[in-house]
């Protein structure tokens, strides 16, 4: 793979003060830079966000532009939706989610997307296979217990022809 994580993710907000102290708080973020994306022009504001090693938000507030107030449902087109933040640590994990609770940026349910989830989601991306796929998996599936079945019936160390002879 030639990528190794998340490098940045740029956004937009009319607050940046009140997203850096979110960051801040939860994440314990470093704000590495704040202030005028050109020199002499107040108008477009551009903070980066430390988040990561390598991970860094990148956030405007451009005085007058509104496209921050305008909420779309959960993967609505055309702008970013959300991303996700890899925790160091399950104990990590555990305090990011106490301190999103107690900020009131999420209700109980902030999750690690364990196991179960990975199987719900290969499960999904497993509906999207092709009939001949599922055709021919069920097959080699039978040819392989019918040899499992079969073959160890009479070799096994559990099998009755070879408990006699014990």
């Amino acid at each position: 793979m030639l990528t190794i994580g998340l490098n940045h993710v740029a956004t937009l907000t009319n607050d940046a003060v009140r997203l850096h102290a979110f960051y801040e708080e939860v994440f314990e973020a470093e704000i590495v830079r704040d202030g005028p994306e050109v020199k002499g022009n107040d108008a477009v504001r551009l903070s980066v966000v430390k988040i990561g090693p390598w991970s860094e938000l990148n956030v405007f507030q451009i005085e007058g532009n509104t496209e921050a107030d305008h909420q779309v449902p959960m993967f609505g087109r055309g702008r970013l939706d959300h991303f996700a933040l890899q925790a160091a640590s399950i104990e990590a994990f555990e305090t990011i989610r106490e301190r999103l609770i107690a900020r009131g940026a999420a209700d109980s349910f902030v999750t690690d997307f364990g196991p179960v989830l990975s199987v719900f989601f290969c499960l999904l991306l497993m509906l999207g296979l092709p009939m001949l796929t599922w055709v021919s998996f069920f097959i080699w599936l039978a040819i392989g217990l019918l040899i499992y079945f079969f073959y160890s019936r009479h070799r096994s160390e559990f099998s009755p022809t070879k408990r006699l002879n014990s």
